[in-house]
Formats: structure tokens, C-alpha cells, sequence
């Protein structure tokens, strides 16, 4: 928070769904995610998520369609990010 930098990104690459220990897990895992999601957006720190393994569309609906990236394939990773941040810096 204390950077000085106007733009500030956090990118989280995930291979599944929010699983902290075996007991949080689903909605209750879901719904802490959002709210952290949201905290960050208030203190203006962009939140990304790039989605590896099988539960991209739980991923998706988790941080949003504006917030996802679908990296399945890993050569695409490197031109995603750039495009991405690209898009940020230039608001």
C-alpha cells in the first residue's frame, strides 16, 4: 500500500478453487475470496487471477470476467500479462 507506484496489480495464478484446509472450501471459501477481491479494490490495487487447471469457470465466477485469465496453455502466459497490464497503464 505504501508504493508509490499510481498502479498496483496482484496477480494470483491458481490451479483450482480457494481450498485453505480441508474444511474451507465451497461458499464459504467463495465468499471470503470476493470480499478479499473487494477490499483490495477499495485500497486501488488490481486484483488478476490466471486460471491453470480445471476449475477456470469457478475461477471466473469467483474474480470476474475482467479480473481472468485463462492460461491453460502456458505459452500464451507471457503475451496474456502483457496485454493485461498493458491495459491498466493506459486507463
Amino acid at each position: 500500500m505504501k508504493a508509490p507506484q499510481k498502479t498496483k496489480l496482484l496477480i494470483s495464478i491458481s490451479d483450482g478453487q480457494p481450498k485453505a484446509m480441508p474444511y474451507y472450501t465451497g461458499e464459504t471459501a467463495i465468499t471470503d475470496m470476493k470480499g478479499v477481491i473487494q477490499e483490495y479494490n477499495r485500497k486501488g490495487i488490481l486484483f488478476l487471477a490466471a486460471a491453470i487447471g480445471q476449475d477456470k469457470e469457478t475461477i471466473c465466477n469467483i474474480y470476474g470476467q475482467e479480473r481472468f485469465l485463462d492460461i491453460t496453455d502456458l505459452r500464451h502466459l507471457p503475451t496474456r500479462l502483457v496485454q493485461v497490464i498493458a491495459k491498466y497503464l493506459y486507463q
